[in-house]
């Protein structure tokens, strides 16, 4: 016996002893742990990491672990929720911006590569019709996973790069109906025309719902749902399993149902969403790795060492898709004018095989047209052509960005929103509406504020916009947006927003309006008439009256003479963000054939977002085609301006309350140009240091209890007992606190809590942390908490008012870092505390 064999079998023995399936689930944990780490240090996808750990775990391999049933069902779910996340994912703006592009080198990637590999497959391979078809569509689909070298780039919004993205969702669907009307012909038996008329009518009633009935279905849920992540998650992942299940009742392969009940749904989720980053995670972090874990144990190590026909199958097989796709991608570039760097590049972003190649080949072999050396053969080219479709788009890409450099449409200036909330009830549907305006590539933070009246019982209500604030810091720390959470306290609400506005050099304030206002007041009432008197950004004042994700249609309404406004053309840009992260048609009307003309350039330079409407002959004209045409499914933009303003007129300032009592059910969004002395100081906005940076530690006194408690309340009294009060203090402390979870939970992460006060009777902030190893039960939470964090800041200034804010933005954006969580599990004193605490927090970049 090989000493190398001996812990090899003692884990294997293990195995056969205890609760057998959660040491199974505990070890494949660990290998989609352990399996990317590595397979990034030798510099190769980690999906390939996770297939070679799944051949040397599996029966094949060094025998440790079966396939067996659990496995097989965490795999096949792992394969559904990778093609219903890719119909997810797909930017559906970018296919159709460039639609005759995109189609044009979609179906020319697609045929070469497919009739090339079915040629192979009848000659070479000697294989049936059916056999060869599915081996054809293998080569013919591609998966983008180096489209992320062309981000790091600066090309991913080159024409070649985004033609490849769009041509994507048509070699992708096009793979997958091929491997559905194979599926269904060797399910049948023959190739009759009933057959495949049988196939196309379920097929098409199939298709009929997921895009016509289910997203409405699924809007109708997310509207009802409101702000409730747990259940929006559940639904989506729902309702793609359902799709999948449905499409095998229509006699095709589940995956294709998947993937299209992804495509339906894209709309709904934009790409920035919190929602989008649960699914993403989950995904990524769980399902997808069994997948390809599972994959892995397929492969025949023995048949790979003693037989060469699998190396020989796999190495024509990298040679046929590098001929096909190559091809493609030259003949694609001619005809669509592509420089010579352009075409290879798109070859390198369609070269590499992932997703839908594993599906095709898996259902191959599930169906016995792939033997075991075509399966092997193809995990040989997915390895191949990951590697050197990595190198071609380094290399060609790098020649690419040099060549030139993109010119969309933006801007230089930094994007600094400040959102000022007030009402619980609208504040995520706010905070989601500033998180679509907000440029993808800005590191600039977001500032949510609340000002509270400087009157009696102030310090009651500083403590519900701190929790109002709280949930607003978690909600963009889930979408990775760095924030800044601002508390001010003033006699006049109006005056602390425009100073807040001018301290921070904010470029645009979104803030919410009830829809009514009082006699006597101008346009939305006395607070945000005042602000848009005195506040030098743009005002953008919003109606939600539902989430903007289930909106269907932008209206977008602009005045005349509103080109000469300050801002115009930013304002435009903050339009094609909402248009683009929701997925909509922007619908333009505006007076004047050449300011709609100028209009849509500016919305769309590179047709971004598909832009319809017309130009209007008066402005009058435009407000009854509002009345008459607008949908409770819309969002209306309104570009209007101060009263003094190149294109102010008295009926702008009538018009929103117009809308809001015709058409109470429609959101609405009015954009109010800056003045024009902060367009005077833009430069000095460029260039000043972002408001954000922090000096020096914001914890002054950290400590750590191990909470040994079973019940939340007693451990909330134990951790309080370390504070430097005396007994009754610390009594009253627990007591608030305990009210507070009562009322509220804050649940930063899994497993981590928050909460948090003020006290006038300590010196210094504290955190304390609590650690529980199994966990202990808090209200509202069906999880079990393990780590507690309770912050108290002392309230002797009026600064700490805004040092405890930015305590809770850093405690948040901590709790999104998964590593720093585990490191702060494990700490064993204070120091650790200390060293995991203070240590720099880096944001990653939006998505």
């Amino acid at each position: 016996m090989e000493w190398a064999e001996v812990p090899l079998q003692w884990l294997a023995h293990l195995l056969a002893m205890g609760e057998r399936d959660a040491l199974v689930f505990a070890l494949c944990l660990g290998v989609v742990l352990l399996a990317p780490l590595l397979a990034s240090r030798l510099r190769i996808p980690g999906l390939v990491g996770l297939l070679v750990a799944g051949m040397l775990l599996g029966p094949s391999g060094f025998a440790i672990l079966e396939r067996d049933v659990f496995i097989e069902r965490l795999g096949t779910i792992g394969l559904l929720f990778i093609l219903g996340l890719a119909g997810l994912e797909l930017d559906l703006h970018e296919f159709r911006r460039r639609r005759s592009a995109s189609l044009i080198f979609g179906c020319v990637s697609f045929t070469l590569p497919q009739v090339l590999g079915t040629i192979i497959g009848l000659t070479w391979l000697s294989m049936s019709w059916p056999a060869a078809l599915l081996l054809g569509s293998i080569f013919a689909s591609h998966t983008l996973l180096t489209y992320p070298i062309a981000k790091r780039m600066g090309i991913n919004s080159r024409d070649a790069v985004m033609i490849a993205v769009g041509a994507t969702m048509v070699t992708d669907t096009a793979a997958l109906l091929v491997l559905a009307g194979v599926a269904a012909t060797v399910r049948e038996g023959d190739l009759s025309p009933a057959v495949f008329t049988g196939l196309g009518i379920s097929f098409g009633a199939f298709l009929a719902f997921t895009f016509f009935v289910l997203p409405r279905i699924a809007a109708w849920a997310l509207r009802t749902l409101g702000s409730n992540p747990p259940a929006e998650f559940l639904l989506v992942v729902s309702l793609i399993f359902f799709g999948a299940w449905l499409s095998s009742v229509a006699g095709v392969a589940a995956m294709v149902g998947a993937f299209m009940t992804g495509l339906a749904l894209n709309r709904l989720i934009p790409d920035q969403s919190t929602l989008m980053n649960r699914v993403q995670f989950v995904g990524s972090t769980l399902f997808i790795p069994f997948f390809l874990f599972s994959v892995g144990m397929l492969v025949d190590l023995q048949s790979l060492a003693r037989d060469s026909q699998s190396w020989i199958i796999g190495a024509a097989m990298v040679l046929t898709v590098m001929v096909g796709k190559g091809l493609a991608a030259i003949i694609g570039g001619k005809l669509l004018g592509l420089s010579w760097d352009g075409s290879l590049t798109a070859f390198g972003l369609t070269l590499s095989q992932a997703a839908a190649t594993l599906a095709v080949v898996l259902v191959g072999l599930e169906i016995e047209v792939f033997d075991q050396a075509v399966f092997n053969g193809a995990l040989i080219m997915i390895f191949g052509t990951c590697v050197i479709a990595s190198f071609i788009t380094e290399r060609y890409g790098r020649a690419l960005a040099q060549s030139s450099h993109s010119t969309a449409g933006g801007s230089d200036l930094p994007q600094r929103l400040l959102i000022p909330l007030a009402n619980p009830s609208t504040a995520d549907d706010l905070m989601a509406l500033s998180l679509l305006m907000r440029d993808k590539g800005s590191n600039e933070p977001i500032s949510p504020l609340v000002v509270v009246r400087d009157e009696d019982g102030v310090e009651n209500r500083v403590s519900e916009g701190e929790r109002l604030l709280s949930h607003a810091v978690v909600h963009a720390a889930a979408a990775e947006v760095p924030v800044t959470p601002l508390i001010r306290v003033d006699t006049n609400v109006a005056n602390a927003m425009v100073r807040a506005a001018k301290e921070l050099r904010i470029s645009t304030i979104v803030i919410g309006w009830h829809g009514h206002i009082s006699a006597g007041e101008r346009i939305f009432g006395s607070i945000l008439d005042q602000v848009l008197e005195d506040a030098p950004p743009r005002v953008v004042v919003t109606r939600l009256v539902r989430p903007p994700p289930v909106c269907r249609r932008l209206v977008l309404a602009i005045p005349p003479f509103a080109q000469l406004e300050p801002g115009f053309r930013r304002s435009l840009i903050l339009v094609r963000n909402m248009a683009q992260q929701l997925g909509v048609t922007v619908h333009l009307w505006c007076v004047g054939q050449d300011l709609h003309d100028e209009s849509r350039k500016l919305i769309a330079p590179k047709e971004q977002v598909p832009v319809l409407g017309e130009a209007f002959g008066s402005w009058t004209q435009i407000r009854h085609r509002l009345f008459d045409s607008l949908r409770e499914d819309d969002i209306l933009v309104l570009l209007s301006a101060r009263e003094g303003g190149v294109s102010w007129q008295p009926g702008l300032d009538r018009l929103p309350r117009m809308v809001a009592s015709r058409q109470p059910k429609t959101n609405l969004v009015v954009m109010f140009a800056p003045l024009p002395t902060l367009e005077r100081h833009q430069n000095d906005v460029a260039t000043q240091r972002s408001p954000t940076a922090i000096q020096g530690s914001l914890f002054p006194r950290l400590s750590l209890r191990t909470i040994q408690q079973p019940q939340w309340q007693d451990a909330v009294a134990d951790m309080v007992d370390v504070l430097p009060l005396n007994p009754g203090q610390r009594q009253t402390t627990a007591a608030e606190l305990v009210s507070d979870i009562k009322r509220d939970t804050l649940r930063l992460a899994p497993g981590v809590v928050l909460v948090h006060t003020h006290s006038s009777q300590i010196s210094q902030s504290t955190l304390l942390v609590g650690l529980h190893e199994e966990g202990i039960s808090f209200p509202r939470l069906d999880d079990p908490v393990q780590v507690v964090l309770i912050l108290v800041s002392r309230s002797l200034y009026a600064r700490d008012h805004q040092e405890h804010l930015r305590r809770l933005a850093a405690l948040a954006r901590l709790a999104q870092d998964s590593e720093r969580i585990q490191a702060l599990r494990s700490a064993s004193d204070d120091a650790d505390i200390r060293d995991i605490i203070d240590a720099p927090i880096t944001n990653s970049p939006p998505r």
